[in-house]
């Protein structure tokens, strides 16, 4: 199935993937990340960052926006986006997905989006994040705040993979593949999920 994304014809194929756990997932107790934040004095995120983690509301799937918390939350991806162990420019800023274990006894997968710097999607399938990660990869290639290699380099991080072909009218059709965990090769196409966005206030 052929989904278009943009009028000068960027092609999505969709289909299927097994799970495939990213090498860039950090995982941690609410404890531990709170205590990560204040040591880089990013306290400020902590409030939304306990939101999250414990998310009573169960809310998956989504981009997260937030008027009344905006500063808060803002902070967090700014610190979802921070070298923490000074990997250095092996880091790849944007990918860095948090596993926080909260109140509920259930891991929330984060991550800061890539196409709103004040954002964060949340899901609590790992599949599904890299699925609204592809998407936003997506947007960003055809709003022009990403480029092909940046884009690619970026799913690489998350561990999928672009495939890119172009046909003689130039029109390019892009395929995601995961990765398995613990070998190179392709293990299958990765669904691409549009995240709805959710407003937390």
């Amino acid at each position: 199935m052929k989904a278009p994304i943009a009028p000068v014809g960027l092609w999505l194929l969709l289909a299927s993937a097994p799970a495939v756990r990213a090498q860039t997932v950090v995982d941690m107790d609410l404890p531990t990340a709170e205590k990560i934040l204040n040591n880089q004095k990013l306290d400020g995120a902590i409030p939304f960052l306990d939101e999250l983690a414990n998310n009573y509301r169960k809310f998956t799937n989504v981009r997260v926006r937030s008027h009344k918390h905006h500063e808060s939350l803002a902070v967090l991806a700014r610190a979802l986006r921070t070298d923490f162990d000074g990997t250095g420019k092996a880091y790849i800023p944007n990918l860095t997905v948090w596993s926080v274990m909260g109140n509920t006894g259930f891991a929330n997968f984060m991550v800061s989006s890539q196409i709103d710097r004040d954002a964060v999607l949340i899901s609590t399938d790992l599949d599904y994040l890299k699925g609204m990660v592809a998407h936003e990869l997506l947007v960003g290639l055809r709003l022009g705040q990403l480029s092909l290699d940046e884009a690619r380099r970026r799913a690489l991080a998350l561990g999928i993979e672009m495939e890119v072909t172009e046909a003689e009218t130039g029109e390019r059709t892009i395929a995601f593949f995961g990765h398995s965990e613990k070998r190179a090769q392709l293990v299958g196409k990765l669904v691409v999920i549009e995240p709805p966005e959710l407003v937390w206030d």
